[in-house]
């Protein structure tokens, strides 16, 4: 028979042993540290400079000092001495300030990770499809000292990691990676047909809403419905969209500059192959910044059946409207022919109403046609400046 029991290593009695109860006492304080082992801090390659009696400590792969020649023992600390455990395979127990279990595997100290099983119910049922299942009001995920981030992830680029929002155990809303590696915003009616709200293009950096394949940074698809913006408010103001240009780049922005194009409006029409443009309202620099103060002209470009976008009229920063010219010199510069709807001496509107400057053609005036002016007063004929009479 050996002196030392097989799995402890407790030293055992003999007979005709003398002061038995020194060995009895060594064996308590050993089963006192295995029993519900627990280490008052994680591995350790230097002993303690205070150790506290009866406690045990976890020694280190590469000890120093006293505890050199016990790498992974336990060590206990016993009135005036150490006394060092050599574990065996399968011994276990918990490092008390982390709360973590370990276990030696034969050559050390490992975590261990118990997997009671492959489903978990809280206050419910889990299934093969749910295997994680909870009932409640609220479901907390909390920090441990900064962030907390919740993570879902998929096997292929073309399968599903999402959240989907229920009523009746019906879904309503979905969002996150849906059948791509793009984050969509997917809604139902019904709670089994499914349209994109929103989606987001990481690789071409545009927006969608109501479409799933923005073409543009923002592209809005609605069916049979008009757009409308709607502010609501207790002051005269109206509603708007800002639209704002700078030249260089973000962070490092520059001046605009001459012609530069400040913004736009276009118009386009499918002629059933693919949209082609037919107007467009656009807004440029018309002159360098000064002062504060940013000239700009508005340009109108329209297209016809023989000829694509043309610019039709321009209103300049200094109040010059053109109408087929871009260097409109006057108030009204027209590069063409003007007409004029007739009018009788019958229909004609009181001078003193339309005031001074005002032309008119006068279909019936005495000897024939005639272009008039208003003075102010009376119409008078512009080839005699007499009184249309």
């Amino acid at each position: 028979m050996t002196s030392l029991s097989s799995n402890l290593n407790l030293p055992f009695l003999v007979a005709s042993q003398a002061d038995k109860h020194v060995t009895v006492n060594e064996c308590l304080a050993i089963l006192d540290c295995l029993v519900q082992l627990t280490f008052g801090s994680a591995a350790m390659d230097i002993a303690p400079a205070q150790p506290i009696t009866g406690k045990c400590y976890l020694v280190g792969e590469q000890p120093k000092g006293i505890w050199q020649a016990y790498p992974h023992h336990i060590a206990i600390w016993q009135n005036t001495g150490w006394t060092f455990l050599q574990p065996q395979t399968g011994w276990n127990g918990v490092i008390a300030p982390e709360r973590r279990k370990v276990v030696f595997d034969g050559a050390g100290w490992v975590d261990i990770h118990v997997r009671q099983s492959d489903r978990l119910s809280i206050n419910t049922g889990a299934d093969s499809n749910n295997r994680l299942s909870l009932r409640g009001h609220s479901t907390l995920l909390s920090h441990e000292g900064s962030h907390h981030r919740l993570k879902i992830n998929k096997a292929s680029q073309s399968d599903v990691a999402s959240l989907i929002f229920q009523s009746g155990f019906n879904g309503y809303a979905e969002m996150g990676l849906v059948g791509s590696n793009q984050f969509k915003l997917k809604v139902s009616a019904n709670g089994q047909t499914y349209a994109s709200a929103l989606i987001i293009d990481p690789t071409k950096q545009r927006l969608g809403l109501w479409t799933d394949a923005p073409e543009g940074p923002l592209h809005l698809v609605r069916a049979g419905e008009p757009i409308i913006h709607e502010r609501v408010d207790n002051t005269a103001s109206a509603c708007g969209t800002v639209f704002r240009k700078a030249r260089g780049a973000i962070g490092t922005l520059s001046a605009v500059q001459l012609n530069d194009g400040l913004a736009s409006e276009a118009i386009t029409g499918f002629d059933g192959t693919t949209y082609i443009e037919g107007g467009l309202l656009q807004w440029a620099v018309d002159g360098p910044p000064v002062a504060g103060r940013l000239p700009t002209r508005l340009e109108l470009w329209t297209a016809s059946s023989g000829q694509g976008l043309s610019e039709r009229a321009r209103l300049t920063a200094d109040g010059n409207l053109g109408l087929g010219t871009i260097n409109p010199t006057a108030r009204l510069h027209v590069a063409g022919q003007i007409r004029t709807n007739p009018s009788s001496k019958a229909t004609l509107p009181a001078a003193n109403a339309v005031g001074a400057g005002t032309i008119a053609y006068v279909s019936d005036e005495i000897g024939g046609p005639v272009l008039a002016f208003s003075d102010g007063s009376q119409w008078r004929r512009v080839t005699d400046r007499q009184v249309v009479s």
